[in-house]
């Protein structure tokens, strides 16, 4: 049973899909049934200090789609 099929089984919401990070793990957050929400993830790719001051902050890449949405 993958991770977020077990969730719902257990009568868990989830609240925040699973989503891939820049600082290289995939996280994703249930609700438990009595409203705690916990956070999971998992680390998926091994990321540099490099390869974060390298990458366009959330910021510029959002100024750089307005510009191409405009």
């Amino acid at each position: 049973m993958t991770p977020i099929a077990n969730t719902h089984a257990t009568g868990a919401v989830i609240v925040r899909e699973p989503e891939d990070q820049f600082y290289g793990d995939r996280t994703y957050s249930p609700m438990d049934p009595q409203g705690h929400v916990w956070t999971f993830g998992q680390t998926i790719r091994h990321v540099t200090r490099e390869d974060v001051l390298s990458e366009p902050s959330r910021d510029e890449r959002r100024s750089r789609m307005t510009t191409i949405c405009e």
